[in-house]
């Protein structure tokens, strides 16, 4: 915890240097503006130290604090203190300038001024050292770049502009962070923009002082940066450990600027730090070739980053690098591209460890493992099918899918991908091998409301019994038994009263929840069948061979909300299928495209404040429940990750399509699910009795195909339908038994009027046209 002897013991080492400074700040620490903060206050959920400044709130960072609090609070206090003079300044000019760029002027003012500041002191100290002083070729040098410093003061060096180019300051390497966002790997470049940017981040380690006095021990060539668009995104401090027959290379220090600066908008700086050791172990191949292993000391809260990217305990604390997996490897072969000098033997390995990583998916294991494993796995694969410098890995990349073939879901779209864009070719699957689709279904979920009279009655299920036994569909699909979902698993979507409300039911002749909604002796129990029926599912598509699954299941889910049953659903099977990727599996982001003529209020609730599910909804408006307005567009955090198309009563099939090809497409695209889940009702049919819409059994089809070509695009074609509407016998019998056939791979869909759509996708309807203009400041992917 930060006191107020420890500020005052920062002022105090000011002072002698510069006493008007020193002076005014213990003025402000005696009257209060300056002040530490309440002990509840005064310490970061990431725990940092906090205090104030005029009643701002500053951050120290806390290995700084440890390490020398006097350094850690003084940066800060400077940097208020030049931005303090700047105020001033501006207020008794007068002068006509606007808040924004005032506040601007503020801001770059107080960065020079703690760069200033250290510089100045930088100078000092090399000229006390006897050792290091202009008569020497290492100080000259060094006094050169401090004074060059010094002389930049009013201008500032482009990052972009410096490494963009070949010539002497060309990175190191180029590799990418984020969603494919290009970045560099450079020596540390001292220069003023360089330090301001420091003092800005205010990284763990990383002060503007240990920069300078880096260079003054000359150990600089161990500093490097990460620059994305310019800006410095995580810094690297590197040393070697030695002893006798024994060097390793050792990441002493890295930090990333991740969720602490404002300055990338629109950016992804996820995998920076992955970009770093992915960097260091590049290093350690390339210019280390007598260096035995790549090493560090972890704190506690790292650890499970550096196990994830294949570093293992050697003793407490301290960890070395075994084998490059999943993110890291992700990294390194997309920094290997850019160095053609790679030895080959450091090539050979690096196809070894990509084609190991490869057959752990092929051979499954624990849920959460390979769940982890996945999506980094399949973006190295990608990355070394398409790599025009060493066709080592795109050989390996290759000759292992198609080992694997049979039981990677992503392997043939990689494939397909690799032949259309290098000068790789690939062996057709032969005719009739489409993999069949995973059906949850049984005639137990007919039991639910058995022996009233009900909208969403029993017929339901002996409409998709009779679609499922036509001949067309024999061998074409798996049966997967459903199991009952625990209480504890109904409560990462629903309250506890909630589902003890649903529970009292059981044993009940009728129970009437609301209007719509009712119960009869078994639903409970087949509710509950009903969810673990998707999540038997769910784990069939993760750890088995096939990509698609349909769970057709009663009752419906999508309008029950966490603290209610209504619209004829009790639990919301497909957000509890999402909260059971996340929870089980890991999936970080997960996508639900509803095709119900009815809006799902209940999926939207469930996930209207998270970006980590995307719910996309089109159906008819206005009907019931009377949710789903343009206007509904997620809150805080899920802002921009609701998705909503309100259609007119009377829509067909080209309306359907077009606003999946349209709108859901890209925007999935862009957005990059790791799953896609379909809650499907077959009420947008034109005889459904609860809705007014004009779709046909061909439409689903061509629903399907599209929702398909997403699937196969964003997320190795793991596509999840979910049964929600549809009351016609007929009409659920038709349109499954064509929603079937499509996702087997029976070409269903008419080509022709697949073309229609793309190429009218222009001229857009309005419906469509609408939803566009709303979403198209979220998703750049519409505009």
């Amino acid at each position: 915890m930060l006191k107020r002897e420890h500020i005052k013991q920062a002022i105090d080492e000011i002072a002698p240097r510069s006493p008007e400074i020193g002076y005014s700040l213990d003025e402000l620490l005696g009257t209060g503006r300056i002040d530490t903060l309440p002990e509840e206050h005064g310490v970061s959920g990431d725990g940092d130290f906090r205090f104030l400044f005029n009643d701002e709130v500053l951050t120290v960072r806390r290995f700084i604090f440890i390490n020398n609090s006097a350094v850690a609070i003084q940066q800060q206090l400077l940097i208020k203190y030049g931005e303090m003079l700047k105020r001033r300044e501006i207020l008794d000019s007068r002068g006509d300038i606007s808040y924004r760029s005032a506040a601007e002027e503020v801001h770059a003012a107080g960065l020079r001024f703690v760069v200033d500041y250290e510089i100045d002191l930088a100078l000092e100290k090399l000229r006390r050292d006897a050792s290091r002083t202009d008569e020497t070729e290492a100080g000259g040098r060094i006094l050169d770049i401090l004074s060059g410093l010094k002389a930049e003061r009013n201008k500032r060096a482009d990052l972009l502009l410096r490494f963009a180019g070949d010539g002497p300051d060309a990175p190191m390497f180029r590799g990418i962070v984020g969603n494919e966002v290009p970045a560099f790997f450079v020596s540390f470049p001292y220069c003023r923009n360089a330090l301001e940017q420091a003092a800005e981040l205010n990284l763990e380690f990383f002060h503007v002082r240990f920069l300078l006095n880096t260079l003054i021990r000359g150990n600089d060539s161990r500093l490097f940066a990460c620059i994305v668009e310019g800006r410095i995104a995580g810094l690297l401090y590197l040393g070697m450990r030695e002893r006798l027959f024994y060097r390793a290379l050792e990441i002493v220090y890295v930090a990333t600027a991740r969720g602490r600066l404002q300055s990338f908008p629109g950016l992804s700086l996820r995998g920076v730090g992955s970009f770093l050791v992915a960097a260091a172990w590049m290093l350690w191949k390339t210019r280390f070739p007598g260096v035995r292993e790549l090493v560090l000391d972890s704190e506690v809260g790292a650890i499970p980053f550096y196990q994830a990217m294949g570093f293992q305990a050697r003793r407490s604390f301290n960890y070395v690098l075994e084998a490059p997996r999943a993110y890291l490897l992700d990294s390194i072969i997309a920094l290997a591209e850019s160095c053609p000098e790679l030895p080959p033997r450091e090539l050979r390995g690096l196809a070894d460890h990509l084609q190991k990583q490869i057959g752990k998916l092929a051979k499954g294991g624990h849920a959460g493992d390979i769940a982890a494993l996945r999506k980094p796995t399949f973006r190295a694969v990608r990355r070394s099918l398409l790599s025009r410098r060493h066709a080592p890995l795109a050989k390996t990349a290759a000759e292992t899918l198609l080992r694997y073939r049979n039981r990677i879901p992503e392997a043939d779209e990689l494939l397909r991908i690799a032949a259309q864009y290098s000068n790789l070719s690939f062996p057709e699957r032969p005719p009739g091998s489409e993999q069949p689709v995973a059906i949850v279904h049984d005639l137990l979920f007919a039991e639910h409301l058995k022996g009233i009279f009900h909208m969403e009655g029993t017929h339901r299920i002996h409409s998709v019994d009779a679609a499922l036994r036509d001949p067309s569909l024999e061998n074409r699909w798996k049966a997967v038994a459903p199991r009952p979902a625990t209480d504890d698993e109904l409560a990462w979507v629903h309250t506890r009263d909630h589902i003890n409300r649903i529970t009292r039911t059981a044993g009940e002749e009728i129970v009437s929840l609301d209007l719509d909604t009712q119960t009869t002796g078994r639903s409970c129990e087949i509710a509950r069948l009903a969810v673990g029926g998707l999540f038997n599912l769910v784990d069939e598509i993760w750890n088995g061979d096939l990509r698609r699954g349909f769970a057709f299941v009663r009752p419906p889910g999508h309008h029950a909300e966490p603290d209610r049953a209504m619209g004829f659903c009790l639990f919301n099977n497909a957000a509890l299928g999402a909260r059971y990727l996340e929870l089980v599996y890991g999936v970080e982001r997960v996508m639900i495209v509803d095709i119900d003529a009815h809006h799902g209020n209940g999926t939207q609730k469930a996930f209207y404040g998270t970006d980590g599910v995307l719910y996309a909804s089109f159906h008819q408006f206005p009907c019931y429940p009377g949710t789903g307005s343009l206007g509904e567009v997620g809150e805080g955090r899920g802002e921009g990750f609701t998705v909503n198309i309100p259609m007119p009563k009377g829509s067909v099939d080209r309306d359907f399509a077009l606003a999946i090809h349209s709108v859901i497409g890209p925007i999935a695209r862009e957005y990059s699910p790791d799953a896609l889940l379909v809650s499907c009702g077959f009420d947008l049919c034109q005889s459904d009795r609860l809705a007014g819409m004009n779709g046909t059994p061909e439409g689903y089809a061509l629903m399907t195909f599209f929702l398909k070509e997403i699937a196969d695009q964003v997320c190795g074609g793991r596509l999840i339908y979910v049964l929600e509407g549809g009351y016609n016998a007929r009409c659920i019998e038709e349109c499954t038994r064509h929603t079937l056939r499509e996702l087997s791979g029976i070409v269903t869909s008419d080509p022709e009027q697949v073309e229609r759509i793309r190429s009218t996708a222009p001229r857009k309807t309005a419906a469509v046209q609408r939803a566009i203009e709303v979403h198209k400041k979220y998703w750049k992917s519409l505009s």
